[in-house]
């Protein structure tokens, strides 16, 4: 699947396998930022962003849009399996993040 599917999918996997951790790494202000656009902007992000293979054809501002969209949507799932308000197997979840890319992909 594409990579920022396969992002999600980690993302919501160290949640499920280090829940302090996630819950340690999860909180904004431990990357010194005042919002998500601002995290979104720092150099480590920016790298990612330079790391990711460009397989969408989107151009970077798009793809940063894309990349917000999918962390968004990965960390809500993420918080939802850490404080054990739902249960996905694997199959459901990338059901899940392949539609969301899917729809996201689409409207950008």
């Amino acid at each position: 699947g594409p990579v920022y599917v396969s992002l999600g999918i980690g993302y919501i996997e160290l949640a499920k396998s280090e829940r302090n951790l996630f819950e340690l790494i999860a909180c904004l202000d431990d990357f010194e930022a005042d919002d998500v656009n601002a995290f979104l902007y720092r150099g480590d992000m920016e790298e990612l962003l330079d790391r990711l293979p460009d397989e969408t054809g989107l151009s970077r501002e798009q793809r940063r849009e894309l990349l917000l969209l999918m962390w968004m949507f990965s960390h809500g799932i993420a918080t939802l399996v850490t404080g054990k308000r739902v249960s996905l197997n694997d199959k459901e979840l990338r059901r899940l993040l392949t539609k969301a890319y899917d729809s996201f992909r689409a409207k950008i």
